[in-house]
C-alpha cells in the first residue's frame, strides 16, 4: 500500500516540475522578446543621434 502513495506522490512532483519548467520557458521567451524590443529602441535612438 505504501508503494501506491509513493507512486502518487511521484506523479504529483513530476507534474509540479513540468509546470515549473513550462513557466521557465514562457518567461525566457518573454525576456527574449523584451530584449529584442529594447535593442530595436537603441538602434532607433542611435540612428536619430547620428542622423
Amino acid at each position: 500500500m505504501i508503494w501506491f502513495f509513493e507512486k502518487d506522490k511521484r506523479r504529483e512532483v513530476e507534474g509540479e516540475v513540468e509546470e515549473l519548467w513550462m513557466r521557465v520557458l514562457q518567461e525566457s521567451h518573454n525576456v527574449k522578446k523584451r530584449v529584442g524590443v529594447v535593442e530595436e529602441e537603441v538602434v532607433v535612438e542611435k540612428d536619430m543621434v547620428e542622423g
